[in-house]
């Protein structure tokens, strides 16, 4: 065994260190390599001696892995003992991962969080609107969170090119706030909608307003209908007075 490893066994402790090994060894045996037990004595006190005695726990339960996703955290292997520390086995299934594992290094604790309370579902959210869907997803039921994730899957966020905004109001009002873009998602698509809600979402979620286009084309409609029922009235008057009067009387209109 190398001279820094006994160093650090020295600081740690042999025992402390060797059982460590010991325990990997018999829950998860040599190794993909097949390394024997004083090469697993010998890499648990090169992780001590990089990355503290506080990432033994973390290895006795992560196994072999344990040493390489340590190893590839490099500075930030400190966030990996602290979310093993507080999550427990929920931080094992999440670092074994490689995009669970770089999305935790890159967004820290909060994404941690909704990877686990939304397994299967916030991974490609996450990778796709960072802390936007980060925030969004904390403030959601699964059920809700399941409806997000399809809404991204089938394009209809991206189409209306208000992402970030979206986000943040399911941020702020949660399950409200998703169960209102759910219902109203094709409506939505319509700028003005859009726009209309964006201003104040607060009272189209608690239902104080509903979404309406105003009609643009009502004075238009209204002209036309007039028209026709004039039509309609000269028409019969025509029939009632026989050609020659008819033909009089347009004069008279007409003149």
């Amino acid at each position: 065994m190398s001279l820094f490893c006994s160093n650090v066994q020295a600081g740690v402790g042999t025992n402390l260190i060797r059982d460590t090994a010991e325990i990997i060894v018999n829950k998860f045996g040599l190794g993909v390599t097949g390394n024997s037990l004083e090469q697993v004595i010998n890499k648990t006190a090169v992780a001590v001696g990089k990355h503290g005695e506080e990432s033994l726990p973390f290895l006795r339960q992560s196994g072999h892995i344990g040493f390489s996703v340590l190893e590839s955290a490099g500075k930030q292997s400190q966030m990996i003992i602290r979310l093993f520390d507080s999550k427990g086995n929920d931080a094992i299934w999440l670092v074994r991962q490689d995009l669970k594992l770089e999305l935790f290094l890159r967004y820290g604790d909060s994404a941690a969080e909704v990877m686990i309370k939304h397994p299967g579902l916030a991974d490609d959210l996450i990778r796709l609107y960072g802390n936007d869907a980060i925030g969004a997803l904390a403030s959601l039921s699964r059920k809700n969170a399941q409806r997000l994730s399809m809404i991204v899957a089938d394009g209809h966020l991206d189409k209306l090119q208000k992402n970030k905004e979206i986000l943040q109001v399911i941020r702020r009002y949660g399950d409200e706030a998703m169960d209102f873009i759910w219902k109203n998602k094709g409506a939505l698509t319509i700028s003005a909608l859009l726009s209309q809600f964006l201003v104040n979402p607060e009272v189209y979620i608690q239902g104080a307003k509903e979404l309406i286009v105003e009609p643009i084309i009502e004075p238009v409609v209204t002209s036309f209908n007039w028209m026709v029922i004039m039509f309609v009235v000269l028409f019969f008057i025509t029939l009632k007075y026989g050609w020659r009067k008819k033909l009089s009387f347009f004069r008279k209109v007409l003149s």
